[in-house]
This record gives C-alpha cells, sequence and structure tokens, in this order.
C-alpha cells in the first residue's frame, strides 16, 4: 500500500502526500504526469511542481489519487502467462 497520508496541522480536512508518495502513486496506476494532468484538466507545469514538491497537491486530488494507487495496488491487471507457464 502507498504510505499513509497525513494530516496538515492536525487538521484531517487537510491531506497531504510528498513527492515520493506522489510518484507512488503514479507508479501504482500506470499514469505519467502528463496523463495525470489532462485526466484532471490542469497545466502541465502544475502536476510537474507537484512531482518535485515545489506546490502543494490539493487535498481532494491526494484523496482521489491515493484511493485510485490503492485500488490499483488491491486489482493488479491481469498478466501474461510466462514461457514456464505455458507449457
Amino acid at each position: 500500500m502507498v504510505q499513509e497520508l497525513k494530516e496538515s496541522g492536525g487538521n484531517p480536512a487537510i491531506l497531504t502526500m510528498t513527492p515520493e508518495q506522489f510518484t507512488a502513486c503514479l507508479n501504482l496506476v500506470h499514469w505519467s504526469q502528463r496523463q495525470l494532468a489532462s485526466i484532471l484538466n490542469v497545466p502541465r507545469e502544475t502536476v510537474l511542481e507537484w512531482g518535485r514538491g515545489e506546490r502543494s497537491i490539493p487535498s481532494d486530488v491526494v484523496l482521489w489519487l491515493k484511493k485510485r494507487a490503492d485500488h490499483a495496488q488491491l486489482n493488479p491487471p491481469p498478466r501474461s502467462p510466462t514461457v514456464e507457464e505455458k507449457e
């Protein structure tokens, strides 16, 4: 699972995500930063800044992305059988 998110300043309504957590979530859902920018209809530069930790990720995006990453981790896509499994 993706590391648990932190509440900012003790306020449960404000979630934060580190750049490392952000990258891990994108990897789990197999999205690039460019794809995420398109999905969210935000400038690509905004998503790049999130990934570099130069801009905080909005709480609603943090929660939404974490839910998708958790789902992807629990429900991975089917994989092709290996050569040994085919025999």
